[in-house]
């Protein structure tokens, strides 16, 4: 499949070709759009690619413009290049159908927009329109609610999975922890309505996500608006919420004394939902990468019925995920392995790109911490519906048993070949973070 581009990074060099010639750049972490990220040093920079060179002598060529921009700015000074005006105004790729760029919108692509006030003011929103909306197509929108508002730097979490995926990003500015669910959810309701009237906005494919207070938000506006699915993240079901239709992807920490009323959300909705876990308590900054995992994986889920969305949008999100694949095997091959096992088992990839997932189950299948890496993820899920789901709605913290710490260190004996779930099974055996405090 020729995958068509928007303008990508272009190299002023004048009538000089090829090779930018200088001296290595000392080693760094470099981060890709995709927020993936590997320690290497920059050996040169030719045909819009740079050459890193890992510790471990692996060598990989990235095209540029899948670099952030303060790596292209820090490649730009020292190799002396002049990067041309078109990066940051679409230098992420169309995707498969070779779709256009939209233009004309209400705000820029590829920037966060706001605070954008509805009409009387009633509520305000930030939003960020991806570089790949394609022209002519409405976008998925997914709202965040946070338990002390929003600001540019918890939508700046969502910019990897909004550009695989195509899908705007908005976040309530008014939302708040300890507030009436019945007024967060009214300015909600007044943002994706001045969403709606401004912007192309497919509004059967409306999602929220939300952390804490804000999760337990984004559950409540999902039980009283027209929606596809959920991400919340260390969050509870508010009383009297019934949530049907669309899927779920639940994000919690291992620690989190709110492990236990995710993963009760979670059993009750079944195969329709999923949860992943990372180390950490309640409070501190979230594993970013998951929320781009829970974009596409929210997405695989809805374009795999195929009653829903489009051809050339399937085509556009297999090669925005398989990019990102590719991506990933230098740098995490458990994690590249997983995704393409995702396309090729639950999603079920489109016979033009069966070979590619393939070539990637195959070349990274033979690594047995990549295969259980993958298993594991299945087997923590299930420990959290089996030890946590029927522990009820409620909190609980500085808590664990003889029974969750017995079952959690089985699973990290049993894949102790891969060392994220090692460390996930063993923070699960530890007793949950006190209420308002760190563990101690």
């Amino acid at each position: 499949m020729k995958r068509k581009s928007f303008p990508s990074v272009t190299l002023a060099l004048g009538l000089i070709a090829g090779t930018l010639f200088a001296a290595p750049t000392e080693e760094r972490e470099w981060t890709s759009t995709a927020g993936t990220k590997i320690r290497a040093m920059a050996n040169a920079v030719a045909d819009g690619e740079v050459e890193l060179k890992t510790a471990d002598g692996r060598v990989l060529k990235v095209p540029l413009d899948k670099l952030v921009a303060t790596d292209r700015e820090m490649l730009e000074s020292h190799f002396e290049m002049a990067v041309s005006d078109t990066v940051g105004e679409g230098a992420a790729m169309a995707g498969g159908s070779g779709g256009e760029a939209a233009s004309g919108l209400a705000h820029p692509l590829g920037a966060i927009s706001g605070p954008i006030s509805t009409p009387g003011d009633k509520s305000q929103y930030l939003v960020y329109l991806p570089q790949t909306l394609v022209e002519g197509r409405k976008a998925p929108v997914i709202l965040y609610t946070g338990p002390g508002g929003g600001g540019k730097a918890i939508v700046n979490d969502f910019v990897p999975g909004a550009e695989l995926c195509g899908w705007i990003v908005a976040c309530s500015m008014n939302s708040r922890n300890g507030q009436d669910f019945p007024e967060n959810h009214e300015y909600c309701e007044d943002s994706l309505k001045h969403l709606f009237e401004t912007l192309p906005i497919d509004e059967d494919r409306v999602y929220f996500s939300g952390s804490s207070g804000g999760g337990a938000t984004c559950l409540y506006n999902a039980g009283r608006i027209k929606h596809a699915g959920a991400m919340p993240m260390a969050a509870y079901m508010p009383g009297s919420t019934s949530v049907s239709g669309g899927n779920y992807f639940f994000i919690n920490g291992a620690t989190d004394y709110n492990r236990y009323t995710s993963a009760n959300a979670v059993k009750n909705f079944g195969d329709a939902s999923i949860q992943r876990f990372h180390p950490g308590g309640h409070g501190g900054k979230k594993d970013p990468t998951l929320f781009t995992e829970g974009m596409v994986w929210l997405n695989g889920r809805y374009l795999a019925d195929e009653k829903n969305g489009s051809d050339d949008e399937r085509l556009d999100y297999e090669a925005a995920v398989i990019e990102w694949i590719e991506q990933l095997k230098g740098s995490e091959p458990w994690r590249a392995y997983a995704l393409a096992l995702f396309l090729k088992e639950e999603y079920g990839i489109s016979s033009a790109n069966t070979g590619a997932v393939e070539a990637v189950v195959s070349d990274l299948g033979g690594d047995v911490a990549n295969v259980q890496y993958a298993d594991g993820l299945k087997a923590i899920d299930d420990f959290a519906r089996k030890e946590f789901g029927d522990m009820g709605t409620g909190s609980k913290s500085e808590h664990t048993t003889a029974g969750i710490q017995s079952a959690a260190r089985k699973l990290a004996s049993e894949y102790s070949q891969a060392s994220k779930i090692v460390e996930i099974a063993n923070a699960l055996a530890e007793p949950t973070v006190p209420i308002g405090g760190k563990k101690k």
